[in-house]
């Protein structure tokens, strides 16, 4: 399991103990007969764009384009060009 994979399970535990918020996912699962599960994992991605966002406005760069992270390219597949990228 990789650390990506942990830190969602660990947010998906986080959000199944709210009862509130497992009983309007169980609705919308109903609903749309989609899992309860990737209802609250959808709900835990978009908290996060919105603290994102926040955190750009803050810092004063909310109107300008959205900023992506880069990974970092690994040992194995770095080039002469991306290792001064």
């Amino acid at each position: 399991m990789n650390g990506g994979t942990t830190i969602i399970d660990a947010a998906l535990r986080f959000a199944r103990t709210n009862p509130q918020l497992v009983e309007c996912a169980r609705e919308g699962a109903l609903e749309s007969g989609r899992s309860i599960d990737d209802l609250l994992l959808e709900a835990i991605a978009r908290m996060r764009a919105a603290i994102e966002e926040r955190e750009l406005m803050a810092l004063g760069l909310g109107d300008q384009p959205r900023l992506k992270r880069r990974r970092s390219v690994s040992p194995s597949r770095r080039t002469e060009s991306s290792a001064y990228s």
